[in-house]
């Protein structure tokens, strides 16, 4: 379903106020079904499921989508933004781009990511305009779209909603005597039929470090006295968020219980002063204050990462970032000692402060056996 008007026009002013801010004529996105980096859905309305796509702004406000086969333009015309999007061959993507940036008159060129331009459409763009220069505004439209629309945060909001459910069958699909990719199978299936397009969900053996994840799936029994660290991070409607927490089958392990308690105390310390107009930084530094007075490190200065259209937009505490108001952020401090033992939320930036989009315990879930 085409997103609102108002919605399309918003992410508009906000591409274009930075084709103004480095007077560039056009601004061109690349998609395909992986969706990542995501710049095209955001632009476009349109995540490309069969095929590359591209969507081309321009200055004067027009707007186009070239699609690489008549069924991705097919799709495309009922989902994107474009009126009539422009189906051509995959070899004759560059050329076609290539005449609508001549048509346009468009010398000065922006590319959400220039480093997905492949160089035959480079090499295609410069002999049609021989004056073209580019401009790759991939971290700059990706820092716009970090700070999220009302209508944006209500499906953050729906995605949070559903890793609770999926949460909520968790005593129910993980027993003793299970494969590890059923448990994922599982969580998928309640994901899905709750709306979810896709996920990304994880089974951590704690402290073995042994992943499942959905394309490694893992024949592995669990058994009694296990230790699993599950994340469930569903994308609804493209907006993705994250709930991961612990789960023992059996009575959690107290040396295992103080990495994951460790971790949490950390990361409220880090709440405490995540706010707008905050630095990052800051936020991991009272992270790591904390932490030191119990004799503890970080193992890592990645203190979480801000999540939307893609469900790791921007890493986070290493360098200077500053919060703002309408950003989603998934904490989870990792303490240095206590491999994969983490809690990880999504939580929403408000103007004062933050707010946990999930209800789920804080508490770890021991399951009897």
């Amino acid at each position: 379903m085409a997103l609102l008007v108002d919605e399309r026009d918003s992410r508009w002013a906000s591409a274009n106020g930075l084709m103004a801010a480095y007077d560039l004529d056009a601004l061109i996105a690349f998609g395909d079904p992986g969706d990542v980096p995501a710049h095209l859905r955001y632009l476009s309305g349109y995540r490309s499921m069969f095929g590359r796509a591209a969507s081309v702004l321009f200055r004067d406000g027009g707007f186009v989508l070239i699609a690489s086969s008549v069924v991705v333009a097919h799709y495309a015309k009922q989902l994107s933004w474009a009126d009539e999007p422009l189906a051509v061959d995959e070899e004759d993507f560059g050329t076609e781009l290539a005449r609508l940036l001549k048509q346009k008159a468009a010398s000065r060129i922006g590319v959400a990511d220039l480093s997905l331009l492949p160089s035959a459409w480079r090499d295609h763009l410069v002999s049609a305009v021989p004056s073209a220069t580019f401009w790759d505004l991939g971290q700059e439209l990706r820092h716009a779209r970090l700070v999220k629309s009302s209508y944006e945060l209500d499906l953050a909001r729906e995605s949070a909603r559903i890793a609770d459910e999926a949460w909520s069958h968790m005593t129910d699909i993980v027993r003793v005597g299970r494969r590890e990719y059923e448990v994922l199978a599982d969580l998928e299936h309640i994901l899905r039929l709750n709306g979810c397009e896709d996920s990304f969900n994880l089974v951590i053996g704690v402290p073995r470090l042994k992943y499942a994840i959905q394309n490694l799936p893992s024949e592995r029994r669990i058994e009694e006295g296990d230790h699993l660290s599950i994340e469930v991070s569903p994308r609804f409607q493209g907006y993705y968020s994250q709930l991961t927490s612990l789960v023992s089958l059996g009575r959690v392990d107290p040396a295992i219980r103080e990495g994951f308690d460790a971790a949490d105390r950390a990361r409220e310390a880090g709440l405490s002063v995540m706010k707008p107009g905050v630095d990052i930084l800051d936020v991991r530094h009272a992270v790591e204050a904390q932490l030191s007075a119990e004799g503890r490190k970080l193992s890592s200065p990645m203190i979480g990462h801000f999540c939307g259209l893609e469900l790791d937009d921007l890493r986070a505490g290493s360098t200077s970032f500053e919060v703002q108001a309408g950003m989603t952020f998934i904490f989870h401090p990792l303490v240095a000692g206590y491999p994969g033992q983490l809690r990880a939320d999504t939580f929403l930036v408000t103007d004062t402060g933050t707010q946990r989009l999930s209800n789920l315990p804080i508490e770890p879930l021991e399951i009897r056996v």
